[in-house]
């Protein structure tokens, strides 16, 4: 539905709701119930804006919002939801063998994925030629190695505390692991193609993914909220360039400077429960890995819906093709850290901007400042934000869900929120303090005024903070010491 707030401002960008007339169709709430666009429609309003199209969210006209540990209350929330999803789907796909659905354990959802019986387990006792006792044995190992995050080197050694617990030993482990390794390889003089047979892991990943969907995607109703990141698995070999790698793309994990494969995980993001695993592959961009896991969740028929679902991630995949060509045209909520690309992005610090650079340059120094910009796309807005941290340090992020300049406070101690609830000005001396200006301020309304000592805690009130500049109140009668 459109938002007053943002139609009264006036802007140009509101113009297009005309051309849509005849494309859209409006219910009496006024919200799009149906979208029939043509190719170049879909180009004009869902292709990443030009920098100058970003406008400024004045917080004169918006005043700044503040809450207090209003996030972990909604963290909780959704957690709960979520959880009680998980047990309702998991009674379930479980009671059709127990006589008592109520005495679900977590050993009876992990023998319903990873058990003999499992789509996965039937995979692997079949590619691998397994018994049953074998495979059990082998992937109770492997869960006790991944649970406690040691190498098998380490797992086996004289004086692990874990080799009275394993029920495989060491030699025929690892045999089944180099079985793993070679099953379906081809020689070093071949090129992997899609003609070659499937390795395993990719039969694998799709079954994961299954029954990670069934758990906590099928009949969830309600918003969904997913977080998007990258899992580096480093590995040395010598001899890697020469060994089939299984259409697995080997890379440079740049933070790291290390050399393996990556992961790219969907969670939950209130109870952090995994919800799909793809990892990247030969031709990948970690982009085609975002589309290929968000595919699997939520596509049907050849399309992907993404309403009532929303995407969290870090800069590494929020680029503009993937924001606006996929995401919001898909129907997703955004919210996500991003880079400083010219090209779209807004904001920009700490770098040298050419005479065509149209962002907006911030300022490291100063107090903690929030600058809002927003832009139209398709029939939401999207707001881009640069969080100046006092600290000569800046972030820059984008969100369809953060609309307006929001400070969340973090309380010390527990009884901090209760005083907060009863009296919202009850904490105010604890976020501000008395301080010194060094030097004249430099607004021209105060271009004369001297040395001043505030009190910043008697005058200053959230609602006051604005957006890029430093309102001083002064304090009548008050004289530098």
């Amino acid at each position: 539905m459109m938002d007053d707030g943002y139609e009264s401002a006036g802007d140009e960008d509101y113009d297009y709701l005309e051309e849509w007339a005849d494309t859209l169709f409006y219910d009496e709430q006024f919200e799009y119930t149906d979208c029939s666009l043509t190719d170049a429609e879909f180009n004009k309003h869902f292709n990443a804006p030009a920098t100058e199209k970003w406008r400024d969210l004045s917080s004169e006209s918006h005043p700044a919002v503040f809450k207090m540990d209003d996030s972990k209350a909604i963290q909780w929330k959704l957690a709960k939801k979520e959880i009680e999803h998980v047990r309702n789907r998991a009674r379930k796909l479980i009671s059709k063998t127990q006589e008592n659905d109520e005495s679900i354990s977590f050993g009876d959802i992990a023998m319903h994925s990873l058990g003999p019986e499992s789509p996965s387990g039937k995979y692997m006792m079949l590619e691998l030629e397994l018994d049953e006792m074998v495979y059990l044995q082998f992937m109770t190992t492997f869960c006790i190695q991944a649970a406690y995050r040691v190498s098998t080197a380490e797992l086996y050694r004289s004086d692990s505390l874990l080799l009275d617990q394993l029920p495989m030993d060491r030699e025929h482990y690892v045999s089944i692991w180099e079985k793993i390794a070679t099953k379906r390889e081809i020689a070093s003089s071949y090129i992997r193609s899609t003609r070659c047979p499937p390795p395993l892991w990719e039969r694998l990943e799709t079954l994961t993914n299954e029954v990670l969907s069934a758990f906590s995607i099928t009949e969830r109703m309600g918003r969904i909220s997913i977080a998007l990141d990258d899992d580096k698995i480093w590995f040395a070999s010598k001899a890697v360039k020469k060994r089939d790698l299984f259409n697995l793309k080997f890379t440079t994990h740049v933070k790291a400077n290390r050399k393996g494969i990556v992961a790219h995980t969907a969670v939950s993001t209130g109870a952090l429960i995994p919800l799909g695993i793809i990892f990247e592959r030969t031709k990948d961009s970690c982009l085609d890995c975002m589309k290929r896991v968000l595919n699997f969740m939520f596509g049907h028929n050849g399309d992907t819906d993404l309403r009532n679902v929303s995407v969290h991630s870090d800069r590494g995949y929020m680029y503009p093709d993937m924001v606006f060509g996929y995401l919001l045209a898909k129907g997703a909520e955004v919210v996500g850290t991003c880079q400083r690309m010219a090209q779209c992005w807004p904001f920009t610090f700490k770098q040298t901007r050419k005479e065509n650079d149209k962002r907006t340059h911030i300022d490291v120094r100063g107090a903690p400042t929030l600058f809002l910009k927003y832009c139209k796309a398709g029939t939401k807005h999207i707001f881009a934000s640069a969080f100046c941290t006092g600290t000569q340090g800046v972030a820059t992020a984008v969100s369809t869900l953060h609309k307006a300049h929001e400070w969340e406070g973090v309380i010390l101690k527990p009884r901090e929120l209760f005083e907060y609830r009863a009296d919202p000005t009850a904490l105010r001396k604890k976020f501000f303090q008395e301080v010194m200006l060094n030097e004249l301020c430099r607004d021209d309304q105060f271009s004369a005024t001297p040395l001043l000592q505030l009190h910043l805690e008697e005058k200053i009130e959230p609602i006051t903070l604005r957006q890029g500049k430093l309102y001083i109140y002064i304090i009548e009668n008050r004289t530098p010491n």
